[in-house]
């Protein structure tokens, strides 16, 4: 990809965020429909 490619560092913190943010959103589903 050359110069357009993320470096190493940027995707692996890219990836991170992402699996921060879908852990905080099954906390919330699951605080929401838990009885």
């Amino acid at each position: 990809m050359g110069v357009e490619a993320n470096h190493r560092v940027t995707t692996a913190l890219a990836w991170a965020i992402a699996a921060t943010i879908t852990a905080l959103n099954l906390a919330l589903i699951y605080l929401t429909v838990r009885p």
